[in-house]
């Protein structure tokens, strides 16, 4: 039989797979096939030895050439590189991120072998665009059965036909010749001859095999399973190139605030690695507003105009403020439809004493109608902050 074959049948003359910590494999391959014989598509299983790897042909990447085809398989359905449409999840309890990672696995026909159940916020908006967006962040992995483990690949033994031939330990690039073996991310390799010390975890493999069976891979390690590969340093790249960290917000907790109204903060999540903050200035968005908080745990986010210069930009809406204060030039207009004008709470109190003692004084408190009149003039304007205590909210116009 044939050491490397496409469903068990045609003979592969050429083999490369790309393997990374995350993700599914890659398989190129080429093969001899009759030019009126239509090309391979939709689910195949690549047999490398005694290894069944079951994947997905990728239409934009296959080509003819007389009888020479070359084909490009990705493992699983190749869905995850597929387009899904927008959706919204929503769950008071907390949406789960495996009700979100099925649910888009069910759209682009990807089959889940397992998936974390941790609980997210309330809602959850996927916007359209590449699946795989919902697995941001998270560790995941197509095995060769085709299945998606949303999970850290498996720390594994490396097969008893591994060789290391060469090793540099400036990048860390271990070439290993293998006779019928695939090289997987999560094989961690020792050499007990001292070319290198420790135990070095293979994070991104490309292995290739040749018609005959003969293989080499090119396998970059880390020290562990939790060092980066080339892929993670790409990313690690692009997201300080482009100042990721400072262009996201974060959640904070008000610890004390200061007499100038800013506030010295506390990270809810370290796992950003972010420090606490102190102290920061409020910019709530709308001109004129402040507040006192309440330090019983009051959340906020804090967002940065530049990595010198973090501001809190909103809050929980679930924490009330202890005080809220609004500032105008001229007007303060509660409510759209608002039939008047709300008067300065000194101003007011000063017209109601002139008024009790111009109605106590006038000669004409005999008059009936006057007296009336005054009577009701005098229920109208006596504010009950002036009589009794507030009940609720004491609105101050300065």
């Amino acid at each position: 039989m044939h050491a490397l074959t496409l469903n068990g049948m045609t003979p592969i003359t050429d083999l490369r797979i790309a393997s990374s910590w995350r993700g599914p494999l890659e398989l190129d391959l080429e093969i001899d096939l009759d030019p009126s014989a239509a090309l391979p598509s939709g689910k195949v299983t690549v047999n490398v030895f005694d290894t069944d790897v079951i994947g997905t042909v990728d239409p934009s990447a296959t080509s003819r050439f007389a009888d020479r085809v070359r084909l490009r398989v990705i493992g699983g359905a190749n869905g995850w590189n597929q387009t899904v449409t927008a959706r919204d999840f929503a769950d008071d309890d907390g949406v789960g991120v495996d009700t979100i990672i099925n649910a888009t696995a069910a759209d682009v026909g990807e089959t889940i072998a397992e998936v974390p159940t941790t609980k997210l916020g309330p809602n959850y908006p996927r916007s359209s665009g590449v699946a795989s967006r919902v697995l941001a962040g998270l560790d995941w992995y197509v095995s060769n059965d085709g299945q998606t483990h949303v999970a850290s690949r498996p720390a594994s033994t490396p097969p008893d036909d591994a060789e290391a031939l060469t090793f540099d330990p400036l990048t860390r690039t271990l070439t290993i010749g293998v006779l019928d073996s695939l090289i997987l991310p999560g094989m961690q390799f020792t050499d007990t001859n001292g070319r290198w010390s420790g135990t070095l975890t293979a994070r991104d493999v490309e292995q290739h095999f040749t018609a005959d069976g003969d293989s080499t891979a090119i396998v970059s390690c880390g020290a562990d399973a939790t060092d980066q590969g080339v892929r993670e340093l790409l990313e690690r790249f692009v997201r300080e190139v482009i100042g990721l960290p400072y262009l996201k917000t974060y959640r904070y907790r008000i610890v004390t605030q200061n007499p100038d109204g800013r506030l010295q903060l506390q990270a809810v999540d370290k796992a950003p690695g972010l420090p606490d903050a102190l102290p920061i200035p409020l910019w709530p968005g709308i001109p004129g507003v402040s507040a006192k908080y309440s330090l019983d745990g009051a959340i906020v986010r804090l967002a940065f105009l530049d990595p010198s210069r973090p501001i809190v930009v909103s809050h929980d809406p679930s924490f009330t403020p202890l005080e809220l204060h609004f500032n105008a030039q001229t007007l303060i207009e509660l409510g759209a439809n608002a039939p008047s004008f709300a008067a300065r709470g000194d101003a007011l109190q000063a017209i109601y004493a002139a008024l009790l003692a111009f109605a106590g004084a006038g000669p004409f408190t005999t008059i009936p109608q006057i007296t009336t009149a005054f009577g009701t003039l005098l229920t109208a304007l006596t504010p009950p902050a002036f009589t009794t205590p507030c009940e609720g909210v004491l609105v101050k116009v300065k």
